[in-house]
């Protein structure tokens, strides 16, 4: 492992300190689910420097995942307040648009979101279609 007073290796120390500060501030100014997960994902170290860094690493990943969850569990909301067959319509939208990011950072939300969706799926098809105004002619 080189000397930890090589000062090559305190400014490439330094300078993952300072990206994944900035990482962490654009995460937690994140308004989608992609750009979060991009975040966390596109950090790019040397391997010989993962180790002494792992801290921060982590706490990327922290921030990453608690600002996705509170994306997700905002979206969830939103949807919760719609009609069946809109919600439906909103959550398949998300999970072409939002959600499938999660899938390889954030397993566990992407299993949460697919529980949504699959629920205001069923709750869709299940639902009651209104007549039609074929319907009304019927009656008269």
């Amino acid at each position: 492992m080189p000397n930890p007073m090589d000062p090559h290796l305190s400014m490439q120390l330094r300078r993952v300190e300072t990206d994944v500060a900035s990482r962490v501030s654009r995460i937690r100014l994140a308004r989608h689910i992609p750009d979060v997960v991009q975040e966390v994902s596109s950090s790019v170290i040397p391997s010989y420097l993962r180790v002494v860094v792992r801290p921060a690493l982590n706490r990327l990943h922290i921030e990453g995942h608690s600002r996705a969850k509170t994306l997700l569990e905002a979206q969830l909301k939103d949807l919760s307040k719609m009609d069946g067959e809109s919600a439906a319509a909103e959550a398949q939208r998300l999970m072409q648009r939002e959600w499938m990011s999660l899938r390889g950072h954030f397993p566990d939300l992407y299993r949460q979101a697919q529980w949504a969706q699959q629920a205001l799926s069923a709750v869709s098809r299940s639902a009651p279609r209104s007549p039609g105004p074929a319907a009304n002619r019927d009656t008269q």
